[in-house]
Protein backbone atom coordinates (compact mmCIF):
# COMPACT_ATOMS: atom_id res chain seq x y z
CA UNK A 1 0.00 0.00 0.00
CA UNK A 2 1.30 3.46 -0.97
CA UNK A 3 1.91 6.59 1.33
CA UNK A 4 -0.78 7.88 -0.80
CA UNK A 5 -3.53 4.93 -0.28
CA UNK A 6 -2.87 5.44 3.15
CA UNK A 7 -3.48 9.14 3.60
CA UNK A 8 -6.69 8.66 1.58
CA UNK A 9 -8.14 5.95 3.70
CA UNK A 10 -6.98 8.22 6.79
CA UNK A 11 -8.86 11.43 5.28
CA UNK A 12 -11.68 9.39 4.23
CA UNK A 13 -12.48 7.94 7.87
CA UNK A 14 -11.80 11.36 9.37
CA UNK A 15 -14.27 12.58 7.15
CA UNK A 16 -16.74 10.26 7.82
CA UNK A 17 -16.04 10.33 11.71
CA UNK A 18 -16.42 14.17 11.65
CA UNK A 19 -19.42 14.11 9.65
CA UNK A 20 -21.05 11.81 11.73
CA UNK A 21 -20.56 13.40 15.31
CA UNK A 22 -21.01 17.31 13.89
CA UNK A 23 -24.77 16.08 12.56
CA UNK A 24 -27.25 17.44 14.21
CA UNK A 25 -29.43 15.91 16.53
CA UNK A 26 -33.00 16.53 17.82
CA UNK A 27 -31.23 19.00 20.64
CA UNK A 28 -29.73 21.29 18.45
CA UNK A 29 -32.52 21.39 16.46
CA UNK A 30 -34.93 23.36 18.77
CA UNK A 31 -35.02 26.96 17.57
CA UNK A 32 -37.13 29.16 20.11
CA UNK A 33 -35.49 29.84 23.19
CA UNK A 34 -36.13 27.49 26.17
CA UNK A 35 -35.30 26.85 29.81
CA UNK A 36 -31.15 26.88 29.37
CA UNK A 37 -31.14 29.88 27.11
CA UNK A 38 -33.39 32.00 29.37
CA UNK A 39 -31.86 30.64 32.50
CA UNK A 40 -28.25 31.48 31.39
CA UNK A 41 -26.52 34.26 33.36
CA UNK A 42 -25.79 36.68 30.67
CA UNK A 43 -28.64 39.30 29.27
CA UNK A 44 -26.50 39.76 26.00
CA UNK A 45 -26.99 35.85 25.35
CA UNK A 46 -30.37 35.55 26.22
CA UNK A 47 -31.51 38.77 23.98
CA UNK A 48 -29.30 37.54 21.09
CA UNK A 49 -31.21 33.98 21.48
CA UNK A 50 -34.48 35.93 21.25
CA UNK A 51 -33.23 38.17 18.84
CA UNK A 52 -32.26 35.38 16.33
CA UNK A 53 -35.55 33.97 17.00
CA UNK A 54 -37.97 37.13 16.63
CA UNK A 55 -35.60 37.30 13.18
CA UNK A 56 -33.93 40.76 14.18
CA UNK A 57 -30.31 38.98 14.41
CA UNK A 58 -28.07 36.53 13.51
CA UNK A 59 -28.20 33.23 15.48
CA UNK A 60 -24.52 33.24 17.41
CA UNK A 61 -22.31 30.55 16.17
CA UNK A 62 -19.96 29.62 18.83
CA UNK A 63 -18.56 26.96 17.01
CA UNK A 64 -18.63 23.41 17.45
CA UNK A 65 -17.73 21.57 21.04
CA UNK A 66 -16.14 18.31 21.66
CA UNK A 67 -17.03 18.46 25.52
CA UNK A 68 -20.71 19.58 24.30
CA UNK A 69 -20.96 16.68 22.03
CA UNK A 70 -19.89 14.50 24.28
CA UNK A 71 -22.87 15.63 26.76
CA UNK A 72 -25.17 14.79 23.96
CA UNK A 73 -24.22 11.50 23.67
CA UNK A 74 -24.49 10.69 27.60
CA UNK A 75 -27.79 12.01 27.23
CA UNK A 76 -28.78 9.93 24.54
CA UNK A 77 -27.42 6.64 26.30
CA UNK A 78 -28.76 7.16 29.43
CA UNK A 79 -32.22 8.06 27.54
CA UNK A 80 -32.04 4.39 26.00
CA UNK A 81 -30.59 2.51 28.60
CA UNK A 82 -32.66 4.12 31.79
CA UNK A 83 -35.58 2.15 31.42
CA UNK A 84 -33.99 -1.20 31.96
CA UNK A 85 -32.85 -0.47 35.41
CA UNK A 86 -35.58 1.87 36.04
CA UNK A 87 -38.71 1.67 33.81
CA UNK A 88 -41.03 3.68 35.82
CA UNK A 89 -38.82 6.96 34.99
CA UNK A 90 -40.32 9.70 32.52
CA UNK A 91 -38.20 10.82 30.24
CA UNK A 92 -37.70 13.27 27.72
CA UNK A 93 -41.33 15.55 28.78
CA UNK A 94 -41.86 17.85 27.12
CA UNK A 95 -43.35 21.02 29.13
CA UNK A 96 -45.38 24.46 28.14
CA UNK A 97 -43.64 26.70 31.03
CA UNK A 98 -45.21 29.94 29.73
CA UNK A 99 -46.03 32.31 27.24
CA UNK A 100 -43.58 35.56 27.11
CA UNK A 101 -44.98 38.29 25.14
CA UNK A 102 -43.08 39.11 22.03
CA UNK A 103 -41.61 35.53 22.08
CA UNK A 104 -44.98 33.43 22.61
CA UNK A 105 -45.10 29.75 24.59
CA UNK A 106 -41.50 28.51 26.33
CA UNK A 107 -40.97 25.15 25.73
CA UNK A 108 -38.68 22.80 27.67
CA UNK A 109 -37.73 18.97 27.60
CA UNK A 110 -36.96 16.89 31.18
CA UNK A 111 -34.59 15.16 30.83
CA UNK A 112 -35.99 12.68 33.51
CA UNK A 113 -39.00 12.50 35.79
CA UNK A 114 -38.96 10.39 38.85
CA UNK A 115 -42.99 10.75 39.19
CA UNK A 116 -42.68 8.33 42.88
CA UNK A 117 -40.02 10.86 43.90
CA UNK A 118 -41.70 13.56 42.59
CA UNK A 119 -38.29 15.02 41.37
CA UNK A 120 -37.15 16.39 37.94
CA UNK A 121 -33.34 14.99 37.13
CA UNK A 122 -31.17 17.27 34.54
CA UNK A 123 -28.11 15.04 33.68
CA UNK A 124 -25.23 17.21 33.01
CA UNK A 125 -21.17 16.23 32.29
CA UNK A 126 -18.72 18.59 33.24
CA UNK A 127 -15.03 17.75 34.02
CA UNK A 128 -14.06 16.60 37.47
CA UNK A 129 -12.07 19.87 38.59
CA UNK A 130 -15.43 21.68 38.37
CA UNK A 131 -17.60 18.84 40.03
CA UNK A 132 -15.05 19.15 42.95
CA UNK A 133 -15.77 22.92 43.09
CA UNK A 134 -19.25 22.68 43.32
CA UNK A 135 -19.17 20.05 45.44
CA UNK A 136 -17.06 21.95 48.09
CA UNK A 137 -19.44 25.51 47.64
CA UNK A 138 -22.47 23.37 47.87
CA UNK A 139 -22.83 20.48 49.72
CA UNK A 140 -25.29 17.83 48.61
CA UNK A 141 -28.34 19.38 49.79
CA UNK A 142 -27.71 22.88 48.77
CA UNK A 143 -27.56 23.90 44.97
CA UNK A 144 -29.81 27.40 45.51
CA UNK A 145 -27.41 30.43 45.68
CA UNK A 146 -30.77 32.68 45.39
CA UNK A 147 -31.76 34.66 49.07
CA UNK A 148 -34.73 35.18 50.01
CA UNK A 149 -36.18 38.78 50.17
CA UNK A 150 -35.39 39.21 54.26
CA UNK A 151 -31.57 37.23 53.74
CA UNK A 152 -30.92 39.87 50.97
CA UNK A 153 -31.93 42.79 53.45
CA UNK A 154 -29.99 41.17 56.22
CA UNK A 155 -27.24 40.65 53.46
CA UNK A 156 -27.31 44.16 53.15
CA UNK A 157 -27.06 45.32 56.80
CA UNK A 158 -24.62 42.78 57.52
CA UNK A 159 -21.90 44.47 54.25
CA UNK A 160 -22.91 47.85 55.71
CA UNK A 161 -22.03 47.32 59.12
CA UNK A 162 -18.47 45.09 57.98
CA UNK A 163 -17.48 48.69 55.54
CA UNK A 164 -17.96 50.78 58.58
CA UNK A 165 -15.95 48.64 60.34
CA UNK A 166 -18.58 47.89 62.94
CA UNK A 167 -18.83 44.00 62.36
CA UNK A 168 -16.11 42.47 64.71
CA UNK A 169 -14.41 39.46 63.04
CA UNK A 170 -15.36 37.42 66.26
CA UNK A 171 -19.13 38.41 65.92
CA UNK A 172 -21.29 35.68 65.01
CA UNK A 173 -22.60 37.36 62.06
CA UNK A 174 -19.22 37.49 60.22
CA UNK A 175 -20.21 33.58 59.27
CA UNK A 176 -23.84 34.90 58.60
CA UNK A 177 -21.99 37.33 56.11
CA UNK A 178 -19.67 34.67 54.32
CA UNK A 179 -22.49 32.42 54.30
CA UNK A 180 -25.06 34.81 52.91
CA UNK A 181 -22.35 36.36 50.24
CA UNK A 182 -21.25 32.27 48.75
CA UNK A 183 -25.27 31.92 48.17
CA UNK A 184 -25.82 35.34 46.12
CA UNK A 185 -25.77 34.88 42.37
CA UNK A 186 -22.79 37.48 42.09
CA UNK A 187 -20.57 34.71 43.53
CA UNK A 188 -19.30 31.51 42.45
CA UNK A 189 -21.02 29.71 45.75
CA UNK A 190 -22.61 26.37 44.31
CA UNK A 191 -23.56 25.32 41.22
CA UNK A 192 -24.05 27.80 38.43
CA UNK A 193 -27.17 29.95 38.66
CA UNK A 194 -27.94 29.03 34.99
CA UNK A 195 -28.64 25.47 35.87
CA UNK A 196 -31.06 26.17 39.05
CA UNK A 197 -32.98 28.64 36.62
CA UNK A 198 -33.15 25.92 33.90
CA UNK A 199 -34.71 23.14 36.66
CA UNK A 200 -36.31 25.28 38.21
CA UNK A 201 -38.46 25.90 35.05
CA UNK A 202 -39.08 22.20 34.53
CA UNK A 203 -40.65 21.97 37.79
CA UNK A 204 -42.72 25.19 37.21
CA UNK A 205 -43.58 23.52 33.58
CA UNK A 206 -45.01 20.25 35.61
CA UNK A 207 -46.59 21.36 38.30
CA UNK A 208 -48.64 24.06 35.53
CA UNK A 209 -48.88 20.44 34.09
CA UNK A 210 -50.68 19.21 37.49
CA UNK A 211 -47.90 16.67 38.02
CA UNK A 212 -46.66 16.50 41.61
CA UNK A 213 -43.25 18.32 41.14
CA UNK A 214 -41.49 19.20 44.45
CA UNK A 215 -37.93 18.83 43.93
CA UNK A 216 -35.22 18.84 41.56
CA UNK A 217 -31.50 17.06 41.17
CA UNK A 218 -28.78 17.67 38.84
CA UNK A 219 -26.61 14.73 38.40
CA UNK A 220 -22.19 15.76 37.60
CA UNK A 221 -20.87 12.90 35.42
CA UNK A 222 -17.49 13.51 34.66
CA UNK A 223 -16.07 13.85 30.97
CA UNK A 224 -12.40 12.89 32.46
CA UNK A 225 -12.69 10.41 35.16
CA UNK A 226 -12.49 6.42 35.64
CA UNK A 227 -14.15 6.28 39.32
CA UNK A 228 -18.24 6.06 39.73
CA UNK A 229 -17.81 7.28 43.21
CA UNK A 230 -16.96 10.98 41.36
CA UNK A 231 -20.37 11.01 39.76
CA UNK A 232 -22.33 13.95 42.37
CA UNK A 233 -25.70 14.35 42.72
CA UNK A 234 -27.17 17.63 44.02
CA UNK A 235 -30.83 18.62 45.08
CA UNK A 236 -32.86 21.45 45.64
CA UNK A 237 -36.04 22.02 46.25
CA UNK A 238 -38.78 24.06 44.23
CA UNK A 239 -38.12 27.83 44.34
CA UNK A 240 -40.90 29.57 42.16
CA UNK A 241 -39.59 33.11 42.65
CA UNK A 242 -36.56 31.39 40.92
CA UNK A 243 -38.58 30.60 38.07
CA UNK A 244 -40.87 33.48 38.02
CA UNK A 245 -37.72 35.44 37.93
CA UNK A 246 -36.11 34.01 34.60
CA UNK A 247 -39.71 34.48 32.76
CA UNK A 248 -40.29 38.21 34.07
CA UNK A 249 -36.30 39.30 32.67
CA UNK A 250 -37.01 37.20 29.77
CA UNK A 251 -40.31 39.45 29.28
CA UNK A 252 -37.73 42.23 29.74
CA UNK A 253 -35.62 41.69 27.47
CA UNK A 254 -37.41 40.91 24.71
CA UNK A 255 -38.95 44.43 25.22
CA UNK A 256 -35.14 45.35 24.98
CA UNK A 257 -34.87 43.17 21.45
CA UNK A 258 -38.11 44.40 19.91
CA UNK A 259 -37.08 48.07 20.88
CA UNK A 260 -33.64 47.64 19.12
CA UNK A 261 -31.48 48.27 22.32
CA UNK A 262 -29.84 45.66 22.75
CA UNK A 263 -26.38 46.84 22.32
CA UNK A 264 -27.09 48.82 25.65
CA UNK A 265 -26.86 45.47 27.76
CA UNK A 266 -23.78 44.52 29.51
CA UNK A 267 -22.37 40.69 29.13
CA UNK A 268 -21.89 38.88 32.40
CA UNK A 269 -18.12 38.96 33.55
CA UNK A 270 -17.93 35.04 33.70
CA UNK A 271 -19.85 34.59 30.45
CA UNK A 272 -17.66 32.32 28.04
CA UNK A 273 -19.03 33.44 24.73
CA UNK A 274 -18.66 37.40 25.33
CA UNK A 275 -16.05 38.06 27.57
CA UNK A 276 -13.84 34.65 27.90
CA UNK A 277 -13.43 33.28 24.31
CA UNK A 278 -12.61 37.06 23.31
CA UNK A 279 -9.82 37.72 25.96
CA UNK A 280 -8.55 34.18 25.39
CA UNK A 281 -7.97 34.83 21.80
CA UNK A 282 -6.07 38.11 21.95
Amino acid sequence: MTAETQENIRNFVEGVAVAAITAPSKRDKQEAPGPSDLASKCDVCVANSIASYLGRGEKRRNGFSLKAWVGTAVHEKLERDLPLVYPRAEREIEVKIGDIPGIGPVVGHIDTFFPEKQTVNDWKTADLKNIQKYKTQAGPGAYTLGLTVQERAELENLKERDRLGTLAADDVNMFRLISLMARTEEHSGGVPIDYIGQTMLYLLGLRRMGREAKYATLTFIPRDSNNLADIWVTSCEYRPEVAEGVLRRATHLARVVQAGRVADLEPHPECFPCVIRPRLSR
